[in-house]
């Protein structure tokens, strides 16, 4: 395994280099197509515009990936064919994003950057991962794909800031990333707690595992925040809408 690590680690690191450029360029490219479309992005801080930009460029990134994914993934999980350099790319891809924003976005909420940090050091330990054999290693791959099905969570939250309150897009886009990303979250705990009672039942529990969950422990409270977010948007916000109405 270690071979096959010191064999692909350069193919990795221009894959890396080529990711992140890309993604870098796509700040850009969102930035000239808001500057044209959008006025209420003119009006923004510079660090504003930043999280706008980084939100789009996620919600586009991500939703590629997750078509890729579901792609890649068909032979593991139907045939159980784990093909580790495609699962070790797939890791590079999903992560750069949050590599490129928290250099970027300087002003991220704090549990943001624990969320980004956490997925970059995933990211790395993934490279290192052999698939072929049983491993609670699986388990991140389940969580990367599940994660970039939400895509429409960092498209409401870029989209939100550049509309008004009576959009009704917005209100939509709102409703379906909740639900969307409620769907995903569960799935991907059951998923989670399936392999932790596998670990804890066959005793294989170790350092490496624990580590392994508490970073996921770090991205389920970041995405806790973000459900409880959606849903304050999604369903209090009308209520209060509604309520001024009537009086």
């Amino acid at each position: 395994m270690l071979n096959n690590i010191d064999t692909n680690i350069s193919q990795y690191a221009i894959i890396f280099v080529i990711l992140s450029y890309i993604n870098h360029k796509s700040y850009d490219i969102v930035e000239n197509l808001l500057i044209k479309k959008s006025n209420k992005y003119k009006t923004l801080s510079e660090n504003r515009k930043l999280y706008v930009q980084k939100n789009f460029v996620k919600s586009g990134f991500i939703f590629i990936f997750s078509i890729y994914a579901t792609y890649a993934l068909y032979l593991p999980i139907v045939y159980n064919k784990w093909d580790n350099f495609t699962l070790h790319i797939l890791g590079l891809f999903y992560s750069i994003n949050d590599i490129v924003s928290l250099i970027k976005v300087k002003k991220l909420p704090f549990t943001t950057k624990l969320h980004h940090i956490a997925v970059t050091i995933l990211s790395l330990q993934n490279i290192f991962n052999d698939y072929s054999k049983f491993t609670f290693w699986r388990a991140l791959i389940v969580y990367t794909l599940l994660s970039a099905y939400s895509f429409s969570v960092n498209m409401f939250l870029a989209y939100r800031i550049i509309s008004s309150e009576k959009d009704k897009l917005r209100n939509y886009m709102c409703l379906f990333a909740f639900w969307t990303y409620i769907l995903c979250f569960t799935f991907n705990w059951i998923y989670q707690l399936y392999i932790a009672s596998i670990m804890f039942i066959t005793n294989q529990i170790t350092y490496i595992y624990c580590l392994y969950f508490l970073l996921t422990l770090v991205l389920c409270y970041d995405d806790l925040i973000l459900i409880n977010f959606l849903y304050k948007n999604a369903y209090i916000e009308d209520i209060k809408k509604n309520r001024l109405k009537n009086n």
